[in-house]
Order: structure tokens, then C-alpha cells, then sequence
């Protein structure tokens, strides 16, 4: 019996773990000046069919700011906008970046019961406040690798990927 919760145990330590991909989308990313404000735009919620997951925009514009606060001077998060207002802002506010997080696919699906995995797609693009140019952009998709019994938001998958993600900006 003790062998039977012991094998169990493990075998739920090791489903926890999660796959990651991390995609550059811009041919020619310049590196990131320390130096430059960065203002962080909220997106649009994360949605799965007819399913919104409220407030996980401003969830994951939380963690990317966290992660450029790491590197950045200064900087600030901005409500949900399109870009043009977002460098009107920033340039009233001389910040040299706007990094815009948008999530492009989530699914929260993974429930003690249902076998199925979380899922999660998401996309940050930085730009230059001076021109509105295109700086960098990278993809992050995440996964559990299997099942599990804990029922954790697929947001807690980025928390590595985004770590690595800002640190390559820079």
C-alpha cells in the first residue's frame, strides 16, 4: 500500500511539469536600452470559444511588467488601448518603450476530472516611442506535458518562459 501512495505521489510531482516554446517574430530584434521608461499596455482578456477568462489581461500585463521592471529604469502599466494612444502616452510621459502582451490562445482546461491539459499562446512586441517602430516580438507557448490533478490557471505556465523572454530583449 505504501508503494501504491509513494508511486502515486511521484507520478503527480512529475506531471506538474510544463512545455515551453518561446518564438522570435522580428527579424532584426535590437537589443533593449536599460536606460528607456517602458510603459505596459494592458490586453484584451484571454478567451477559449465562447469563454472569456475575466481579468487575465491585466493578470498577464502584471507579469510582463514584473519582468521588465527587472531590467527597465522605470516604468509604468497602461489600461487597455490601441498603440497609437499608447505612444501618445508614452511620449508625454518620455518613456522610450511600449510593450504591448496580447494573449492569443488560452484554455483552462485542465480539472482533476477531465484529462485535458491547460494551454496558453501568447505574444509581447515592443516599440519604439520615437517612430512607433517595432523593436522585438516573440511567441511564448505553453502546455502541461500531461494531466494533472491540481487545477492551476494556465498563467502560471508563462512564469518561466516570460523570465527568459524579457531577459532576451536586453
Amino acid at each position: 500500500m505504501k508503494r501504491i501512495i509513494v508511486a502515486m505521489l511521484l507520478c503527480f510531482c512529475v506531471t506538474a511539469c510544463a512545455h515551453m516554446n518561446i518564438t522570435p517574430i522580428s527579424e532584426s530584434a535590437k537589443k533593449l536600452d536599460r536606460a528607456g521608461k517602458v510603459l505596459v499596455v494592458t490586453g484584451a482578456d484571454g478567451r477559449y470559444g465562447s469563454i472569456t477568462y475575466t481579468g487575465t489581461g491585466n493578470e498577464f500585463a502584471s507579469l510582463v511588467l514584473v519582468e521588465f521592471a527587472k531590467y527597465a529604469s522605470a516604468y509604468e502599466i497602461l489600461p487597455q488601448m490601441p498603440l497609437a494612444n499608447a505612444i501618445g502616452e508614452a511620449k508625454a510621459k518620455d518613456a522610450k518603450y511600449v510593450v504591448m502582451p496580447e494573449i492569443l490562445f488560452y484554455e483552462d482546461r485542465n480539472t482533476p476530472l477531465s484529462g485535458r491539459r491547460d494551454q496558453i499562446t501568447v505574444k509581447v512586441t515592443v516599440y519604439l516611442v520615437d517612430d512607433g517602430s517595432m523593436v522585438q516580438s516573440s511567441m511564448v507557448t505553453a502546455n502541461n506535458q500531461w494531466a494533472t490533478l491540481v487545477n492551476n490557471r494556465p498563467m502560471v505556465l508563462l512564469n518561466k518562459p516570460l523570465v527568459e523572454l524579457v531577459k532576451n530583449f536586453y
